[in-house]
């Protein structure tokens, strides 16, 4: 019979997986456009981080009644989503559009280069400090400290517990993917978003704005690693360094699941995050939960090399 261990290690899981399936959304779009696997993508979950702590720790959030509480912490999720997104269409537009006639590899390199750019950047702007989105000193009755106290507290779920923070994750991704998938299959841009990625040239020609698409593929998923960012920034700490592991296990989680696939995405996503957690239950030190993860990467590709859910493609040369 199984434990109660095991089954809160699947519930915790499923919720840190939703984290790395929310960034995934946005590598599996850029990539099923334009082939692209931007590593730059952590650094637009960082940004987003930072814009909502700059407006949560604002002494108008700290003292505001309920009312206004609630409109700045959407305001706050808000500009994590816009600043990500802004800092994803100026990337694409300096960085990757000079240089999407070359070949991938070059590409890739320039990915790299941006990532490492854009963390240096925020060294400089922020400091490489920690920073927590503060709660002011002697305010125990306000609003954001009662909201943050919540957020940061766990419910019991049939039995189980889960922090709250990470349950509004977890519906923040279910939503996300459900409006990710309306909008590529029943839009006028989901349409041209699917003839690009299948033909840019021939799409091209068809009269879309391929140059257009890109940019509001780059800004769609640059809003989703924003709004994760903030979401995540309130559960832990905040500094230039923190997209970086997120956005490499969200690769992973892409390629796993099939990258170029939404629902795949969403399926790697909750694959590593299941697999780290039981590999914790598992009595396996918490330092080799990268291991776990990559390890896993390698056994997927070796029997199914498109990732879960991919499509075995054949290229005519």
């Amino acid at each position: 019979m199984m434990s109660h261990g095991f089954f809160q290690s699947i519930l915790d899981g499923l919720a840190t997986g939703s984290v790395y399936a929310m960034i995934a959304l946005g590598y599996t779009l850029v990539y099923g456009i334009i082939k692209l696997i931007n590593f730059a993508h952590g650094e637009f979950y960082m940004a987003g981080a930072y814009a909502g702590l700059f407006i949560m720790a604002s002494p108008l959030a700290a003292t505001s009644s309920p009312g206004v509480f609630a409109l700045v912490l959407l305001a706050a999720l808000g500009a994590s989503a816009a600043a990500a997104s802004l800092l994803a269409v100026v990337t694409e537009r300096v960085a990757y559009r000079p240089i999407r006639r070359y070949d991938r590899i070059s590409a890739l390199l320039t990915a790299i280069g941006v990532s490492f750019f854009l963390q240096g950047v925020a060294r400089l702007l922020f400091s490489p400090n920690y920073r927590h989105f503060q709660v002011f000193e002697g305010r125990t009755d306000a609003c954001w400290f009662r909201f943050k106290e919540w957020y940061a507290a766990s419910s019991h779920l049939l039995g189980f517990e889960l922090q709250n923070g990470k349950a509004v994750i977890f519906g923040t991704m279910a939503v996300s993917m459900a409006l990710l998938w309306a909008l590529v299959r029943k839009t006028r841009l989901g349409k041209a978003m699917r003839a690009t990625s299948q033909d840019i040239e021939a799409a091209r020609l068809m009269g879309i704005n391929t140059d257009s698409v890109i940019a509001k593929t780059f800004a769609i998923g640059g809003a989703f690693a924003g709004l994760t960012g903030m979401l995540v920034g309130m559960l832990y700490t905040v500094d230039p360094m923190m997209g970086f592991r997120p956005g490499l296990k969200a690769f992973v989680a892409a390629v796993v699941g099939g990258i170029g696939s939404i629902s795949g995405a969403v399926l790697g996503g909750l694959t590593i995050g299941l697999a780290e957690n039981l590999a914790v239950f598992a009595k396996l030190d918490t330092a080799y939960r990268d291991a776990v993860a990559f390890g896993l990467l390698v056994v997927i590709l070796l029997f199914r090399p498109g990732g879960i859910l991919g499509i075995r493609r054949t290229e005519k040369v």
